[in-house]
């Protein structure tokens, strides 16, 4: 492939001997017109549920605890090596059963006090009710998990994935 660049203002392109493009830079650059779109938000209405009153709530406990948005998550956070230079002060995966707890910690600079402090909110079905609101208590859930493991609101970073799908469904 030989590539010669030219100031013709303009993209071509040959292959096996035949021209396969032959565009002007500026449309290349800026010439997708913008496409003059409307839309309406409607807010999804839900019936609220009759819950019965149970006196035993067992059965009601073990159907929770098998449902995969509260089930653990441990394969994920065995993929990664969280014993970087062993800097780890809280571990992802804790206590007797090695659940993953709210938050980590991990002290970058082995000879420094000061440490960074992950954490995260998961709603994975709230989105089905409401997308807004989802997302504020995924933010209030992971704050609130950083500020337990000793986080400073006024040092606090965010990032987010608010739109990633759900894939039971």
């Amino acid at each position: 492939m030989i590539i010669v660049y030219t100031d013709s203002g303009k993209c071509v392109v040959d292959y096996n001997e035949q021209q396969a493009m032959d565009v002007d830079m500026a449309f290349l650059h800026d010439g997708l017109p913008t496409r003059p779109m409307q839309t309406t938000y409607t807010r999804p209405r839900h019936k609220e549920p009759e819950i019965q009153k149970l006196e035993d709530l067992t059965d009601s406990l073990h159907s929770m605890l098998g449902r995969l948005n509260i089930g653990s998550f441990e394969f994920t956070s065995q993929q990664y090596d969280h014993e970087v230079q062993g800097g780890s002060v809280i571990k992802p995966l804790q206590g007797r059963g090695r659940v993953n707890g709210d938050a980590t910690v991990i002290r970058p600079v082995l000879n420094s006090p000061k440490a960074v402090i992950t954490s995260q909110g998961i709603n994975p079905t709230y989105s089905d009710i409401d997308t807004y609101h989802m997302a504020a208590a995924a933010i209030d859930t992971a704050i609130r998990n950083a500020v337990a493991a000793g986080a400073s609101l006024e040092q606090l970073a965010l990032m987010d994935n608010f739109c990633w799908c759900r894939s039971t469904s």
